[in-house]
């Protein structure tokens, strides 16, 4: 059963190719158009990641209710490592490699698009605004839910953030390309 998040995620992934008519229409170039498209899927597919799964069924809210809780909130730095060394499985090192590539398009494609990217403490800057969202909201859903649906972590802002400025670095190293807004 798709979650209602999943269903707008499907929509912003439906609705690229529209987008793409739509700026072919404005005249923006086909570089330009490509790109929007691109973070268009981008951002789609995020929100997919962060808030798919959204438990709608009150059977998974009541095995949520009853799982062990882990705390809602965690705001020690590097605990993922912490919990490598003392869990050493490749779900650890899968989250953390995830966290790290999540925001990495976000980190190429804001500075491709739109010249106020282009330095990164901006986008570095986006980056976390745009994690400490995802996290904020993440925390306001298990408490709407009365259940830890996910867990507010320190480690993704940290890790989503180098990954944008990852995203930005690979953005330099080839050529700091720019696709012209008109």
């Amino acid at each position: 059963m798709l979650s209602r998040i999943d269903l707008v995620a499907f929509a912003l992934l439906a609705g690229a190719p529209l987008l793409a008519v739509v700026l072919w229409r404005r005249r923006p170039g086909w570089p330009r158009a490509v790109a929007l498209t691109g973070l268009t899927i981008y951002l789609a597919a995020l929100i997919g990641l962060a808030f798919g799964g959204i438990p709608v069924d009150r059977g998974l809210l009541d095995d949520l209710g009853t799982a062990p809780r882990l705390g809602r909130v965690n705001l020690m730095p590097f605990w993922f490592i912490d919990n490598l060394v003392r869990d050493p499985s490749w779900t650890v090192v899968f989250l953390a490699i995830g966290n790290l590539l999540l925001m990495t398009p976000l980190g190429f494609l804001l500075p491709l698009l739109w010249e106020r990217f282009r330095h990164l403490s901006t986008v570095a800057v986006a980056a976390f605004l745009t994690s400490l969202t995802i996290e904020l909201s993440q925390l306001f859903i298990s408490s709407l839910l009365g259940a830890p649906y996910r867990l507010f972590e320190v480690d993704d802002l940290m890790l989503n953030t180098a990954g944008a400025v990852l995203g930005w670095l690979i953005w330099r190293m080839v050529g700091s390309p720019r696709v012209s807004p008109s």
